[in-house]
């Protein structure tokens, strides 16, 4: 670098520092202001030495915007590209819309155009339409002249023939109307001969029923006496089979107890023989051993002394065993016992509870059947029999009354709804006596109480009382309402009848009126003379009610009376209502209480089973104890036998020592008899045996008979109950038999007099059938033929008809022409005038579409305009983004390379320190340094080599770099520091010289 170089470069840089944070902006560049003349003249000069640099380098540009240059020109050309697309969107607008008047404005010249043509060829022709038109004009009006005439005369001959056709209508409906009244009369008169063949029908069937249902009755009347004779008969079988039973069970228990008594003697005898067996053996061991010993010439005595200690030992094992086996034995015996008691009280309450349920299934086998009869089955139950007779059998008493309401009853029913029999009824009708027994106490009166036969008599006055509008006299005093609800648990009916018999009459009685008839309930009320009270109630839907309501009914009398009737009895409201609600509660629950009954009955059996068979177990464990005790008791035995028998060896082997030749004779007699001894004991303990096996068998089949004859015994205890439940219920078979055989000749009478009226009813009808088939058939003859006559005028009518509305076509098409001839005269009147306008309209829409045609043209050229000044700014636009995008892209190439730079300086510079560790080294860098500092101020600077210290450096020095630091920061921020390398020779390459690229 030559010194001017460098002086110009040091110049700069002193500059750079106060100029760096300006910078240039686009094409607009704003240069920055100095403070002073000396600043701006730096500045010049700097440029100018940036100018200089750039010739000497050969590599230096024309320098470009910065990035903040780039990014203000950009920002200017987007506000021209904004102005430039408003302008040219206006311009847009005004054109479309000056095409749109050009458009509207040739279509009106059109249109003014072609209505000026019309309006000349109107103008053309107008006098020869006028004349035509009037022609047809004085035409037309001679043709409606015509036409009225024929129209009045049209209308006269349509008005006749409509009073025809009215007078012939008029007669048809006439007929008509007597032809419907007919053909209804048929119609009912058919409808009544079904009706009446229907119920002749259901008569019949009736009748046809009540025959079979009396057969039905009469067969199962005939059954039951069967059932009753088979009962009777199956009773006297069955004890004599259960009389038959007891003495064979009698006797096989008798057989039992022998055999067993037998087999048990047996089993003793077989026990001695083997303990005599036992005895004779050892007996003989003993006496085998005494000769064995006196013939080995040895006295044994040690020996013997032995087993007597062994003997001794064994007698006392023995004796333990035994007390063991004893204690076991008692301990047996008493689980023995208890297991008895527990079997026995287990078998008494399985009986106990199975003859509980046996009872409830009969109870729920009847319950249905007992409640199907309402409280006639309760007096059954009761043994109140008068009560239930007087509910049952029509003949039980004189009154005629009373006979037919049993009759009455039975058709209804004893457990309908409506029945005064039926219990909830029954319940109902007891709560009037409580309440009428809560009135008589307000009076100090007594309770009334209630009474089984004054109870059936009510319920039959009240039924009968129902059908005959009135009291029937069955009960001798009584009170009868109608229509009020006797439900008294009602909270909005608390008072029921009593609001009649008791408050109503009451405040006439308080009031002195004692008349029967007007005061007579109330005086029944408080009667003190009667203590017992009937009631009953009847529901409204009960057959033959003549009432449509309820019926309330109360009977009075007194028990002396009543209570003598079989088996009535008298008890307090409550209590009768208690008894009865239980009754048939009971009934209502009898299939549960029978399942429950049934099911103790299973479970006291089970339990009676698992009783017996501990007891057979705790027999078989004590069978066992005590044949461990007697065994036990017989090893005692031995063993003390044992002990005895050895100390007599031993006594007579210590007396032997004097004599053993003698000794040894009657040692071997003794041997002899001992021998022969236990023989005889082995046969005698074989014939024990098979004696005892033979008894124990028989005493087997002793127990196995008398098992077989107790169960004999207990089904033939069933037998005799079954045969007995069976008369019961034959006995029950034939009073419902009896009472159906009655229900059904009074239904047979009933249906007998049923299909008589239905068959005359019949006949009747049909009679009166034939008469209005042939009325029916005479109206509608008639009918046809005024039908015909209508038809006829009706052709008449309707053929003026038609001729009218042809005249007044004609008429009216007459009209239209002289209209439409005058409508073209009036059309030609204003035809010059309208010439004119058209003219007028014509040209106006001419200078119209002239001025449109001017504005288009105006439009266009200012479209193009506007489009050729966006179309630049755009250019504009895209070329500024593109030198900004460029201009961004470098400063953050230069940035990079220049920290790059720093780091290796840095690092250099640390190696440098790190290499000069000694002391000469650091005096040596320092000279070194010094003659370089003075190389500087001389502008001797080597670009290449190697320094006195052999580091190479760059070839560009500080100051140069430093100088044109100074230059970028005047030059802007828009400058880069490259590196580029230039041939030199072709040894090698000159080192990277620093310069400005814009």
């Amino acid at each position: 670098m030559s010194k001017a170089l460098k002086a110009t470069v040091a110049t700069v840089a002193a500059v750079a520092s106060l100029a760096g944070p300006a910078a240039a902006n686009a094409a607009e560049t704003a240069q920055p202001q100095l403070k002073d003349e000396e600043a701006a003249a730096s500045v010049a000069q700097a440029q100018a030495s940036v100018q200089a640099a750039s010739e000497a380098n050969a590599a230096v540009k024309a320098a470009p915007t910065s990035s903040k240059e780039a990014q203000a020109k950009a920002d200017a050309a987007q506000a021209n590209l904004e102005k430039a697309q408003a302008g040219l969107n206006a311009a847009a607008q005004a054109q479309s819309q000056a095409t749109a008047n050009q458009q509207q404005a040739q279509s009106n010249a059109t249109a003014a155009h072609n209505g000026y043509a019309t309006a000349q060829q109107r103008a053309d022709e107008a006098g020869t339409k006028r004349a035509e038109a009037t022609a047809q004009a004085q035409q037309a009006a001679k043709d409606a002249a015509a036409a009225s005439q024929q129209v009045t005369q049209a209308q006269q001959a349509q008005s006749a023939a409509k009073g025809q056709l009215d007078t012939a209508t008029a007669d048809r409906d006439a007929k008509a109307q007597t032809e419907a009244k007919d053909a209804a009369a048929e119609k009912a008169a058919q409808a009544d001969v079904d009706a009446k063949t229907t119920a002749k029908q259901n008569a019949v069937a009736e009748q046809s029923n009540a025959n079979k249902a009396l057969s039905d009755a009469q067969a199962a009347d005939k059954a039951a006496d069967q059932k009753a004779a088979d009962a009777k008969s199956e009773g006297e079988q069955a004890a004599k089979d259960k009389t038959a039973a007891d003495k064979d069970v009698a006797s096989k228990t008798t057989a039992k107890q022998n055999a067993d008594a037998d087999a048990k003697a047996k089993l003793e005898a077989f026990d001695k023989a083997q303990k005599a067996e036992a005895d004779a053996k050892t007996a003989k061991d003993a006496a085998d051993q005494k000769v064995k010993d006196l013939e080995s010439g040895d006295d044994g005595l040690a020996k013997l002394a032995e087993q007597l200690q062994a003997a001794k030992d064994a007698q006392a094992k023995a004796e333990a065993a035994q007390s063991a086996a004893d204690k076991a034995k008692a301990d047996a015996d008493k689980a023995k016992s208890d297991k008895a008691s527990d079997a026995q009280a287990k078998q008494a309450d399985a009986q106990a509870k199975a003859d509980a349920a046996k009872a409830a299934k009969a109870k729920a086998d009847s319950a249905d059947e007992k409640l199907s009869q309402g409280v006639a089955g309760y007096y059954l139950d009761k043994g109140a029999v008068a009560a239930y007779k007087a509910l049952t059998d029509p003949t039980f008493a004189t009154n005629p009354n009373r006979n037919q309401a049993v009759k009455d009853l039975a058709k209804l029913g004893y457990d309908n709804p409506d029945s005064p029999t039926n219990i909830d009824n029954v319940i109902a009708a007891l709560k009037l006596i409580k309440r009428a027994n809560e009135l008589r106490a307000t009076q100090g009166l007594p309770a009334l109480k209630v009474n089984d036969m004054i109870m059936a008599t009510s319920a039959l006055s009240a039924l009968r009382g129902s059908m005959i509008g009135n009291h029937s006299g069955i009960v001798g005093t009584e009170n009868l309402a109608m229509g009020y609800d006797p439900n008294l648990n009602d909270t909005d009916n608390t008072d029921g009848p009593f609001g009649g018999w008791w408050f109503a009459e009451k405040e006439q009685y308080d009031k002195g009126v004692t008349d029967f008839n007007r005061t007579g309930h109330y005086q029944n009320l408080i009667n003190t003379y009667n203590d017992v009270a009937g009631a009953a109630v009847v529901g409204a839907g009960a057959e033959g009610n003549v009432f449509g309501g309820y019926v309330s009914q109360m009977g009075f009398g007194t028990s002396d009376f009543y209570g003598q009737s079989e088996g009535s009895r008298t008890m307090t409201v409550d209590d009768y209502i208690a008894d009865l609600t239980a009754w048939r509660d009971a009934l209502k629950n009898a299939g549960a209480d029978y399942q429950k009954a049934q099911s103790a009955a299973d479970t006291a059996a089970k339990d009676s089973e698992a009783a017996a068979k501990a007891l057979v177990a705790a027999t078989e464990q004590a069978a066992k104890a005590q044949q461990a005790a007697e065994q036990a008791a017989k090893d005692s035995a031995a063993a003390a036998k044992a002990v005895e028998e050895a100390q007599k060896r031993y006594d007579e082997a210590v007396a032997a020592q004097g004599d053993k030749a003698q000794a040894l004779k009657d040692a071997k007699a003794d041997q002899t008899a001992k021998t022969e001894a236990y023989e005889t004991a082995k046969a005698a303990t074989a014939t024990a045996k098979t004696e005892s096996d033979t008894a124990a068998k028989t005493a087997s089949d002793a127990a196995d008979a008398l098992t077989a004859a107790q169960q004999a015994q207990s089904k033939a205890q069933q037998a005799v109950d079954a045969a007995a439940a069976k008369a019961e219920q034959a006995v029950k078979d034939k009073a419902a038999a009896q009472q159906a055989i009655t229900a059904a000749q009074d239904r047979i009478a009933k249906a007998d007099k049923a299909v008589a009226d239905a068959d005359t009813a019949l006949k009747a009808a049909e009679k009166t059938l034939e008469t209005a088939k042939v009325t029916h058939a005479a109206s509608s003859a008639a009918v046809k033929d005024a039908q015909a006559k209508v038809d006829a005028a009706k052709a008449t009518y309707d053929a003026r008809t038609a001729d009218l509305t042809a005249a007044n076509k004609a008429l009216s098409d007459a009209e239209a022409r002289g209209k439409a001839a005058q409508a073209v005269i009036d059309s030609y009147a204003n035809v010059e005038q309208e010439l004119a306008d058209a003219k007028a309209k014509a040209e106006a829409a001419d200078k119209a579409l002239a001025e449109a045609n001017a504005a288009k043209k105006t439009a266009d050229e200012n479209y193009a305009k506007a489009k050729k000044a966006y179309d630049a700014a755009k250019a504009d636009k895209t070329a500024s983004d593109k030198e900004l995008a460029a201009a961004k892209k470098a400063e953050a190439e230069a940035k990079k390379k220049a920290d790059e730079a720093k780091k290796a300086q840095t690092a250099k510079a640390e190696a440098a320190r790190k290499a000069k560790a000694a002391a000469e080294a650091k005096a040596k860098a320092a000279k070194e340094a010094k003659a370089r500092a003075a190389a500087v101020a001389t502008g001797d600077v080597k670009t290449a080599g190697v320094s006195e210290n052999g580091l190479a450096h760059t070839g560009t020095e500080s100051t140069v770099i430093l100088g044109l630091t100074a230059i970028m920061a005047v030059a802007g921020a828009g400058s880069v520091l490259m590196r580029r390398r230039y041939a030199k020779h072709a040894a090698g390459w000159t080192d990277t010289q620093s310069l400005i690229e814009g």
